[in-house]
């Protein structure tokens, strides 16, 4: 068992196991965000909407959003409407998302 931004995880596939704290609970799914980007930057975008990860202005850039990594300090950039549900996807053939 080993110990990360996470929490604990099993060590073998890396996923988050529930904490005393409940810091697990704070994080998505890496699999649950979608990519955007532009071959110079890109994002990752959660299933609420929000930008979670995004480096500017290139890949190698200090991150501007990083509540994929800290929650609390990480920040995060989301403009939604009140009662929407989003579903994410990618149209077939181009990368569109």
């Amino acid at each position: 068992m080993s110990y990360g931004p996470l929490g604990a995880t099993d060590g073998l596939n890396g996923s988050a196991k529930s904490t005393e704290n409940g810091e697990a609970g704070k994080y998505e799914e890496i699999s649950s965000y979608g990519l955007i980007g532009n071959m110079i930057t890109s994002a990752h975008i959660s299933q609420q909407g929000s930008i979670d990860w995004f480096c500017y202005p290139y890949f190698d850039s200090p991150s501007i959003f990083g509540s994929i990594l800290d929650h609390d300090k990480g920040g995060h950039f989301k403009i939604c409407a009140n009662a929407a549900k989003s579903v994410q996807s990618y149209w077939p053939g181009l990368q569109i998302f």
